[in-house]
């Protein structure tokens, strides 16, 4: 792997050979550098697992989610809640992805871009306020939660690019 001088080094290289630049301003090959970040980071993209989107309309609004095996980019759920709200919809998709491991005897790989999602499973509370009819089903989703003990990755959008369960709406 590569060290930092080494890589601006090189950055210069290609850019020179390329551009036909002979002088590159240190804080362009500084900014380049930064923007590659940890090049770990990149080579570490997930190629196995499920990952989980959720989203809504509006916000509230008519939520849903689903999971996608990362692998073969299979849809594997996917679920309309009816009234909530984006944070909702993620948590929910990643408690799905969990229970679908369970049931179907997969050990458990699940990726996820929502770090409000992540803590809510890590803490085994949904941090919410909203009233109506998924206050039922947050209430048995963090029930479901509380005799597992699962890490949830953190998808790095930056780094990877939008997560395969993405819905495509921003």
């Amino acid at each position: 792997m590569m060290d930092t001088i080494e890589l601006k080094n090189k950055i210069e290289e290609i850019i020179s050979n390329h551009c036909g630049w002979s002088l590159i301003d240190d804080t362009m090959i500084n900014e380049l550098v930064e923007l590659l970040g940890d090049k770990k980071e990149f080579s570490n993209k997930p190629v196995k697992g499920i990952c989980v989107d959720g989203g809504t309309e509006g916000n509230p609004g008519p939520c849903f989610y689903r999971g996608v095996d990362i692998e073969t980019n299979t849809v594997l759920f996917e679920k309309h809640l009816g009234e909530g709200t984006n944070n909702i919809a993620e948590f929910l998709a990643i408690v799905h992805a969990i229970h679908y491991c369970e049931k179907n005897n997969i050990e458990p790989n699940i990726w996820s871009d929502s770090k409000t999602a992540i803590a809510w499973v890590r803490n085994k509370k949904a941090n919410t306020t909203i009233d109506g009819p998924i206050t039922n089903r947050l209430t048995k989703a963090c029930e479901y939660l509380k005799n597992k003990d699962i890490v949830i990755n953190k998808w790095k959008t930056k780094h990877w690019g939008e997560i395969p369960a993405d819905f495509g709406r921003k």
